[in-house]
This record gives C-alpha cells, sequence and structure tokens, in this order.
C-alpha cells in the first residue's frame, strides 16, 4: 500500500453535488426499457454524452438527458472510448468475447474493424473486460474480476500489441469503469463493489478516491471546466439509469498562463484609458 493512502472503506467524502438523474431506461422519452447504461464518455468536439448498454445499445444524449440518437450494434458492451475528438470514430469494449469494435457515429454502424483482446485478458462468465479509455494513443482496457488494468497498441488490421498491465490500487477487484481526463492528466476509476471513484497516474499510481454515492456504477466520464477547476460527472449504472454530479473538483493542468511585459501594459493602459475618454 503507498504511504499515505487510505485503507479500503476510508475514501475521502464525495466532494461533488448529490446525483441529477438525466435517464432512466424504460421512462417516456428517454433510454428503451431494458437498457443497462454500462459505459460512457463526453465528446468534447459534439458536445454529447455517449452511452453504451450491456445490452447491445449505443446512444448520444445531452448533458440533461435528451435523447439524440440510440442505435442497436449488439454484443454485450461494457465501455466507449474516444481516440480523436476530431473523428466520428468511437471504440466500443466488448466483453464475452472481449475486444474493442469500432463505431461510426455519422452512420450509427460499426465499420468492421475490431481487436481481440481474449489473449490477454478473458475472464469467467461476465467478469472480463468491464471499462475502456484512451491514454494518449493506447487503449486502456479494464478486467472486472482481477480489477487490472491492461495497455495496448491497437493497429490497423486487427493487430493487438500488449504494452504492460498494472493492478488497481489496493489490490480491489470489480474494476467497472475507466476514464482519462487530458485536461487534468489523470485516470479514473471506478470500483462497483466499493463505491468509490479512484484517481490515479497514468501509471496505477494511487493519487485519491472519494466515495461515490449511489449503487451499481459502471462506466464514469467528466466534463471538465477549466475556467473554474471543475467538472460535471456522468455515471453510467448498470440498473437503468445515467446520473450526473456537478462541482466534482478538478484541476487543469498546461494551459499557458499570459505574461505582459511593463512596455505592453503600459500601451494596455493608455489604450483602457483612451477607451474610457471616448465612453465618457
Amino acid at each position: 500500500m503507498a504511504i499515505g493512502a487510505p485503507d479500503i472503506g476510508y475514501a475521502i467524502s464525495w466532494p461533488a453535488s448529490t446525483a441529477t438523474g438525466i435517464a432512466q431506461a424504460g421512462s417516456p422519452g428517454s433510454l428503451v426499457a431494458g437498457y443497462e447504461p454500462s459505459g460512457a464518455a463526453w465528446h468534447p468536439r459534439l458536445e454529447v454524452l455517449l452511452i453504451v448498454g450491456d445490452d447491445g445499445h449505443v446512444s448520444q444524449i445531452t448533458a440533461s438527458g435528451g435523447i439524440l440518437s440510440t442505435w442497436l450494434p449488439g454484443g454485450d458492451l461494457e465501455g466507449i472510448a474516444i481516440a480523436d475528438s476530431s473523428s466520428d470514430l468511437v471504440y466500443l469494449g466488448r466483453e464475452s468475447p472481449d475486444g474493442v469494435l469500432e463505431f461510426d457515429l455519422s452512420t450509427g454502424t460499426l465499420t468492421g474493424s475490431a481487436w481481440d483482446l481474449t489473449p490477454w485478458m478473458t475472464g469467467a462468465a461476465n467478469q472480463g473486460l468491464e471499462a475502456l479509455t484512451v491514454v494518449d494513443g493506447l487503449f486502456y482496457a479494464g478486467h472486472q474480476g482481477e480489477g487490472s488494468v491492461y495497455v495496448f497498441d491497437l493497429q490497423p488490421g486487427g493487430v493487438v500489441q500488449f504494452i504492460e498491465s498494472f493492478t488497481a490500487p489496493f489490490g480491489r477487484t470489480d474494476l467497472s469503469g475507466l476514464h482519462f481526463q487530458p485536461q487534468t492528466a489523470t485516470l479514473y476509476g471506478v470500483h462497483d463493489s466499493f463505491n468509490v471513484l479512484v484517481e490515479m497516474e497514468t501509471d496505477g499510481t494511487f493519487i485519491q478516491e472519494f466515495d461515490l454515492p449511489r449503487n451499481n456504477q459502471e462506466g464514469i466520464t467528466l466534463r471538465p471546466d477549466c475556467a473554474i477547476n471543475e467538472s460535471a460527472v456522468f455515471v453510467a449504472e448498470d440498473s437503468g439509469a445515467v446520473v450526473r454530479y456537478d462541482d466534482y473538483p478538478s484541476t487543469c493542468i498546461g494551459l499557458p498562463v499570459p505574461s505582459v511585459s511593463p512596455a505592453g501594459l503600459a500601451v494596455l493602459t493608455l489604450l483602457l484609458a483612451a477607451g474610457g475618454q471616448r465612453l465618457a
């Protein structure tokens, strides 16, 4: 156990708002009956929340839960990841058999490109690939039964290059959701049985963790607001709900800080003064 890390069961209290339910399976105008949300990803260019269900659905919904599109490519879908937000291609994590499928949001269909991960991370029934995200071009797949994260380079033609694997902090199992946020350079993991949201370095090094409200958490994604260093957190619950938590603290990094030279400051002062005179 890392020095200073909390024992299991001693996570920090949840730091954000209470849950706002934004979608519920079977409710009028919401997710179709029988939908079991199991993965989530916020698409920053399209500004939509992408949801997959282990019943084979893929959906685009708004941040407040409006249903924009729902498709049924099929399969036991447990995760969804965005490798390039400028593209309409996204990647679906499938369990039994464990693998990654390429999906085109512009057509609502699978492209036919797929990668078989079973040589590395096959699990017992319903205990294999349960989470998927992308970190700097590499795919991180979470194994529910082990609690391990497997890292792959997925190449054209279905070629899979295994990079490494690491165990979850404290050796926890039931890893049910993963999300990497570039703005915070943080890997977020959800352990359903423990009801915790864990912040990690990309090599699995523990940062901190929080008690996560509610149950059946199987997908996690963030929509950051770097102006205030807070995020909206979306959680997919396979009991049929998608919920949003606001005001989650998340410090963005690597943002340039504008600097002004003394000469530039003098010019800016004169311009502001001139503008004030014109407005007077």
